[in-house]
């Protein structure tokens, strides 16, 4: 019997595919949410989300989310301004650094600006 890998285990491969992916797609399609290839841009307020021990311990961010269920991966901008890439599979999730990539800032400039709520 092979065990699952977690994803901690799995997070730096998903981010190699998923960089690769934003680095193809043009900004029209980056930018596209209701029509492009990727999901949403939405805000997630303070606290929306408990750790496995029930806890309320995140701030706010931008989500930018690429896919959904599981698994699924998001690129998630913080109020403090990190960066993170988030990969999360039912009950399981990691998420690494990846503010300074240049890719980001290829996402910036194609996404829209927002006022948080």
């Amino acid at each position: 019997m092979t065990k699952k890998l977690k994803c901690k285990d799995l997070i730096q491969d998903e981010w190699a595919k998923t960089r690769q992916d934003l680095n193809r797609s043009t900004d029209e399609e980056l930018a596209d949410i209701k029509h492009g290839k990727f999901l949403s841009y939405d805000y997630v307020k303070a606290n929306t989300f408990a750790n496995n021990r029930g806890e309320h311990t995140h701030e706010g961010y931008w989500r930018y989310q690429m896919s959904w269920g599981g698994a699924q991966d998001e690129i998630r901008f913080y109020d403090n301004d990190k960066i993170t890439y988030a990969y999360l599979d039912w009950g399981d999730g990691a998420e690494i650094d990846i503010k300074g990539e240049p890719v980001i800032d290829k996402l910036l400039m194609a996404l829209p600006t927002h006022e948080i709520y």
